[in-house]
This record gives C-alpha cells, structure tokens and sequence, in this order.
C-alpha cells in the first residue's frame, strides 16, 4: 500500500496553535519570573548585608566606648585621691604612685598612666630614676584643660608620645587645687596599635575595614592598615554629609574612596565621646554570592524550558503520527470494503493485522500517557524546589531580626552591669576614704588613752601626797591653809577628780572601739573566704550605725550561740548594714528594731525585724530589683537591697521579706554554714 502525501487538517493546525502559544506564554512566565527572583534576592542580600554592617558598627562602638568609660573611671579615682591630697596640704609622692599603680594594674589597655604639676612636668606615675623630666606642656590637651575648667575627659588627636616613642592618644583629666585653680592633670594613653589590635578580634570579609575617626572625621585608626590611608585624613563626602544632618547612625554605599574598592558602610558616634566608629563590609562579597546564586536559579529556569519545549514538540509529532495513522487506516478500510466478496481470506489476514496495529497503537497511547505524567511531576517537583527557597529566605529574615533583638538585649545588660560597677567602684572608694579617716583618728586617740592612764596614776599619788600635807598643817595649826582649802573645796575637787578620770578612759575606749570597728568595716573587700562570727559581724556593724538608729529606735539583740560561718566578713557587713539602715528609715515614730540569730537544719538564720510603716503590697516584688527605690528623691540610690540579694547568692543563702503596712517588716536570711561564694578571679 503506497502512502499519501499528508495534509494536516483544520482542527490539528488549531490544536497545535493552542500548544504553541501556551508553550510561548509559559517560557515568558518562566523569564519573567527568573527575572524577579534574582531582583529579590539582590535586594535581599543588600539588606542582609546592610544589617550584618550596622550590627558590626553598633557591637564596635559598644566595646570602644565600654573601654573609654573604663579609662575615665580609673582618672576620676586618681584625680580625686591627688585633689584628696592637694586639700590636705599637699601631694604624697608615695600614695598618689600606690594609686596610680593600683589603676594602671587594672587596665591592659592603656600604654601608661601619669600625672603632671601645674608646669606640664611628668612628676608621678613614671619611674624618675630611669626617665628624665618630660614636660607635655605645649601638648593641645594640657593646654586646653589648663585655659578652661571642665567636668569630661579630654581625647586628643594621635600625638607622638615622647616617652614610649609611639603614635599614641591621650584622654586626660583636669587637677583643681582647693581653690579652684589649675593643679595639673592625669592621663592615660592608648597606643594606636592598641586599636588595631582590638578591631582585629572582629570578623571581617575580605575587603572590609573598620575605622576610628575624630569629632572632626579626621582619621585616627583603621583596620587593616594601608598605605593609602594616614593619620588626620578625611573621609568621604557621604559620610561628611550625612553627620552634618546631625545622624549620630546610618548606613551608606561607599563609592570606593581611597582604594577603589566600593563597599556599604555603617558608623555609630560613641555617646559620650566625639570619637566615630565607621565599618565598610565589600559589595564584592555579596555580588559574588548572588551571582553564583543567580547562575544556579538561571539554570533551573533553563532547564524547565527546555523541557517544556520537548515536551511540546512530543506531544506535536505524537499528534501528527496518529492522524497519518488514522488517515491511512481509513483509506484502507475503504480498499477492504470493495474487495470484501473477493478477498475473504485476505480480508481475515488484513483483520488480524489491523488488530495487532491497533494494539501496538493503545500501547504507544499508554506510554505517551506515562510520559506526560513524567514530565508533570518533573514540574510539581521543580515547583515544591521554588516553595523551600521562598520558605528559607523567610527564615533568614526571622533569624536576622532575632539576631537584632539579642543585640539590643546584651547592650541593654552590658549597660546594667557598666552602672553597677560603677556604683560598686564609688562605694569601694567610700570605703577606703572612712578607713583614712578611722586611722588619723587612732593615732591621736593612742596618745590620749596613754595620757588619761598617766593621770589616773598621778590622781593616786596627788590623794595620798594632799593628805600627807593635811596632816602636817593640823599640827601646825595654819588657819590660811585651811581657809585656802575651803575656798577651793579641795575636799570635793579631790574626791570627783578620780570619777572623772575613769569617766574619760571608758569614753576613750569607746572610740577606740568605734574607730577599729570602723576599720574592720571598711576594709577592703577579699573575694576569699574564712570562718566568720556572724554575732560578731552583727555587733560591729551594730555599732557603726547607731548614730543612724538611737533617735528612732530601741535595738534589740537576740543573739544565740552559733557554729562559725565559712565567708566573706565584709561583704556579709555591707548586708546587716543595708538591712539595719533601711529598718530605720522605715520607723517615722520611735519603735523598735530586733536581730535575731539561731542555727536549724546546717543553716545560720539572721532575721531583722522592725516596727515601722511596711512595704505596700504592689511594689514588695520589686524591691530587690536595682535601682528601685520607695524612699524620696535624693535619700537612696536602689541599690542597697540588689547588692545584698546579690551577696547572700553568691554565697549560697536566701533572703526573704515578710511585710505587712502599718504594722512593720521582718527580712529573713538564710546562710550555708560551709559557705558557697562564687570564687573570683
């Protein structure tokens, strides 16, 4: 049988339109959307990368800035011990260096610290045997502080530092003689490389750079280093403009100043300090990672397409073979049926034949079928591909915003714990100034006791010598000597002159007791422990504050035998003190405050009970929260209660409060006897 020539016909050619123009819109969609992905992911990673920048700058500036607060709080303690010294007459050479050393010892991160007189001279803190006078007086800093008195530290622009011979900068106090002239200052110095150093312990990408400018955005430091870059230079004009709006924080697109290299910048302006902290991350980092990005989802897209354009051209021809079939098929019915009384047996042939024709037919219709529903689940699983990188970009943006809040959350307690130990360093320094002052009055107080026990002996012998005189003028018989005698009541002067004496020695004790508990008291704090009289620690902290409780209450010990308590004794006395001056400040009328001590269970039980207005029910959860306080404004710092709570913790105890208004307020403690402090470094 010879073939035709084949004529597709109408409803085939409108068929194969349809499937051409659905195959053309589905390639555009697929374009289309191979084109905003890769927008949004650009646009995402640049934000990413925006934000990695600004939490860069934020976390820098933090610690910059933690270690500048760091410096001036060791300043402000050696200025106010010279200042001490300058109102008590003049500078102790000895103490002001013990001072000088004990806060330098503190700080790893300053090249020295050291103090000038009012001429510039370096005249403490350096070592005079090895090191010639240098004088800094034409420096900018000294002459500022020295022109015009001031409350904040001075930062300097980098200087040359003429005794460590390196690029260094100064932050610098200023020293007031009592009167309020010009004494001198104190200065620390910071070695640039210090700087380096530190902006080497954050991550970068290559590329990248974090620098320290001047309230001028002069250029002080940057990390890493470069030739391209010096002390003093300026930045860019992105950078200027945006400070002069006044934005302390911003981010920006650098367009390569200096090195060419374009990057998105971050800078923070430290808070207390005209000091800059600026981090560039490279736009390179983030274009290399889209376009590997984009070259895989290009692919992908490439792939669909041209799968769906195969598919297409398979379904096509599939079409095409099997009208060619059926037209063939038709023709040659129409032959059978006119050679039907003919050609019988050849007609059974030709039957069996077209049997086996279909069947092979419904067998290629079947795996035609197979082959769709191949190429269908190819495209749902590309689909489902699409979805998870939909859903993990989602994720990325949630886990960026939980990193933020975290951020935020440390700057939060790092700031909390920057007030806490400055209020612990202030209090420290409360502590050592009553120590100075319990020891100038022992010395005096020595020879006073000394004294009076001399007089009590001279009493004895001045009775038995004017009684060995009366003897001798009765039996004269003088009437002057009597006369004299009544007139200056002798008999009374002698006989009150011994009382007296004895009155004076047990007021003397007194202070001698007073001052060495006060002592013991202010002592400067140990973090290792030992075993402790806890009634002991009650007395002496008992008589400290009395002045604080004798107009306003009657004090009660109830004080049992106890074993010895394993711990800190300076720390558990800041703790009766907080609890016995806060008893008292809660007493408007005069009451009464009673201190109890007894042991159950291996615990030492301390309970301090007073009969004053109460806490309110409202605020009763709150008052060992820091810096919460019910007492007007200027009467308490809120911090007594906290740093107790955080005490009797570290060793191991509890403290609890039971109050009710109007009525009064009992504090319970509860101590390990073995003790439990955390060990500090």
């Amino acid at each position: 049988m010879n073939s035709l020539p084949h004529t597709p016909s109408p409803t085939f050619q409108l068929y194969r339109k349809r499937l051409l123009t659905g195959v053309v819109a589905c390639l555009a969609g697929i374009l289309f959307l191979t084109g905003y992905t890769l927008f949004t992911d650009w646009q995402n990673a640049l934000k990413s990368l925006e934000l990695t920048g600004a939490n860069l700058s934020r976390a820098v500036e933090i610690s910059i800035d933690g270690i500048f607060d760091k410096i001036d709080v060791a300043l402000t303690a050696v200025q106010y011990e010279a200042e001490r010294e300058l109102a008590s007459g003049g500078i102790s050479p000895a103490t002001i260096n013990d001072c000088i050393a004990r806060q330098r010892n503190a700080l790893p991160e300053i090249d020295s610290l050291r103090m000038t007189n009012r001429k510039g001279d370096f005249l403490y803190g350096i070592d005079r045997a090895n090191t010639s006078v240098v004088n800094v007086a034409d420096r900018d800093y000294f002459a500022a502080l020295r022109n015009a008195p001031r409350q904040t530290p001075y930062i300097s622009r980098p200087l040359f530092g003429r005794v460590g011979n390196r690029w260094i900068i100064v932050i610098a106090r200023r020293l007031n003689n009592p009167d309020g002239s010009f004494a001198g200052v104190v200065q620390g110095n910071i070695p640039l490389d210090f700087f380096i150093k530190h902006f080497a312990s954050f991550t970068l990408d290559k590329g990248g750079a974090i620098t320290l400018r001047d309230g001028e955005l002069g250029l002080l430091v940057r990390y890493p280093a470069s030739p391209l870059f010096k002390i003093g230079d300026k930045t860019s004009t992105e950078f200027t403009a945006l400070v002069k709006r006044g934005l302390t924080s911003a981010t920006y697109t650098n367009g390569g100043t200096g090195d060419s290299v374009k990057r998105v910048c971050s800078y923070s302006k430290l808070a207390r300090y005209p000091l800059y902290i600026n981090v560039g991350v490279p736009v390179s980092s983030l274009r290399e990672a889209w376009l590997a990005n984009a070259v895989r989802i290009s692919a992908l897209a490439t792939l669909l397409a041209v799968a769906l354009v195969l598919f297409a051209r398979f379904i096509i021809r599939s079409w095409e073979q099997s009208q060619r079939e059926t037209e063939e098929l038709s023709r040659y019915r129409d032959q059978l049926a006119s050679q039907v009384n003919e050609r019988t047996a050849e007609l059974e042939k030709n039957n069996r034949t077209l049997a086996e024709e279909v069947a092979v037919r419904r067998r290629f219709e079947v795996a035609m079928a197979d082959q769709t529903s191949i190429l269908f689940d190819q495209i749902e699983e590309r689909q489902k591909v699409q979805d998870e990188l939909l859903l993990k970009q989602e994720q990325l943006a949630e886990l960026n915003s939980g990193l933020e809040q975290r951020v935020t959350d440390e700057v939060s307690k790092n700031r909390e714990k920057d007030r806490l130990m400055l209020q612990q360093d202030k209090l420290a320094s409360i502590g050592q100034l009553a120590a100075g002052v319990a020891h100038e009055i022992n010395n005096p107080m020595g020879f006073i006791m000394s004294n009076l026990g001399t007089l009590k002996n001279y009493v004895t012998s001045i009775n038995e010598y004017v009684q060995h005189l009366e003897r001798v003028v009765s039996d004269t018989e003088q009437p002057e000597t009597w006369a004299l005698r009544d007139r200056l009541d002798m008999p009374f002067v002698l006989e009150d002159l011994a009382p007296l004496v004895m009155e004076s020695l047990e007021g003397g004790e007194r202070v001698k007791r007073i001052v060495l508990d006060l002592k013991d008291f202010a002592r400067a704090d140990e973090s290792s422990q030992r075993e402790t009289d806890l009634n002991d620690c009650i007395r002496s902290t008992a008589n400290i504050v009395r002045n604080e409780i004798k107009y306003v209450a009657d004090l009660e010990l109830q004080l049992e035998e106890i074993p010895l308590l394993v711990c800190n004794s300076q720390q558990i006395n800041q703790v009766i003190a907080n609890l016995l001056v806060n008893a008292a400040h809660a007493i408007t009328e005069h009451g009464t405050i009673t201190v109890a001590t007894y042991c159950k269970d291996d615990l030492i039980h301390l309970s301090v009970t007073d009969s004053g207005c109460g806490i309110p029910t409202e605020v009763v959860n709150r008052i060992f929260d820091p810096f919460f306080t019910t007492k007007p404004v200027g009467q308490g710092t809120g911090l007594g209660l906290s740093i107790s709570y955080d005490i009797i913790k570290k060793h191991g105890g509890e403290i609890l409060v039971c109050s009710e208004p109007g009525v009064g307020t009992t504090f319970m403690v509860m101590l390990p006897i073995g003790g439990s402090m955390e060990k500090l470094a």
